[in-house]
């Protein structure tokens, strides 16, 4: 398991401030973080959670003696913020947020900037990389790895041994076969049952899961 990054004296900065900031408000104070505010540059001037709004980070001061945290849900686009923010600011830390309700083994690897939401299971020799979303009772079976910036749906449950690519998703309430391979930047559709192996840029859905059209990386998946 990842070593307890997040420091409690700190505060945290959220950058977003839709409806995945609020899930990770909800995380950051289980872990008794206080949320210092949120870049948002179309709700600049603004408050959310009686918190600040700002418009960029140039507009606060001391940046590294804050904490920080990733609230895009798309996997492409947190991808391509992070980049840029970190070609502007690369002393920011990202710590990764697991939830107290979270059965994480510790036998587990997380990477940071992770999300781990209440109720999910990590189990042992799983491998999940960094800037991860792992949503609400979701499950991650032993020896399964998650790559950068990939997600599961709540629900979303992967057996043992299961690898999901960059930037891949896995759609809420869907199920994976033991020791199977999910390539980079694909999607597996909610609710579905995916046996077989997805190569890159697809999306499959369906019990069992067939591939239904191929897509670009910057393609948008979520409504």
């Amino acid at each position: 398991m990842t070593d307890d990054t997040h420091q409690k004296s700190r505060q945290l900065i959220i950058i977003g401030a839709g409806g995945h900031a609020s899930s990770i408000v909800n995380v950051a104070f289980s872990l008794s973080y206080s949320i210092f505010g949120f870049i948002h540059s179309q709700k600049a001037g603004q408050s959310f959670f009686d918190r600040p709004i700002f418009g960029d980070l140039r507009e606060i001061n001391a940046l590294d003696t804050y904490d920080f945290f990733l609230a895009l849900g798309d996997n492409y686009l947190r991808e391509k913020y992070l980049n840029e923010t970190l070609q502007r600011f690369p002393y920011l830390n990202f710590p990764s947020l697991i939830h107290p309700t979270a059965d994480v083994s510790p036998f587990s690897k997380i990477g940071n900037g992770t999300l781990v939401m209440p109720n999910s299971v990590i189990g042992p020799n799983a491998l999940i990389g960094s800037f991860c979303i792992l949503g609400s009772q979701s499950c991650v079976g032993h020896s399964s790895l998650l790559a950068d910036f990939s997600s599961l749906s709540p629900a979303a449950t992967l057996a043992g041994a299961v690898n999901v690519g960059l930037r891949s998703a896995v759609g809420l309430g869907a199920k994976v076969r033991e020791k199977v391979k999910i390539g980079n930047d694909s999607v597996l559709g909610a609710n579905s049952f995916l046996n077989k192996d997805l190569p890159n840029n697809v999306v499959a859905f369906g019990s069992p899961a067939l591939v239904k059209q191929t897509r670009e990386s910057s393609d948008s998946y979520l409504r």
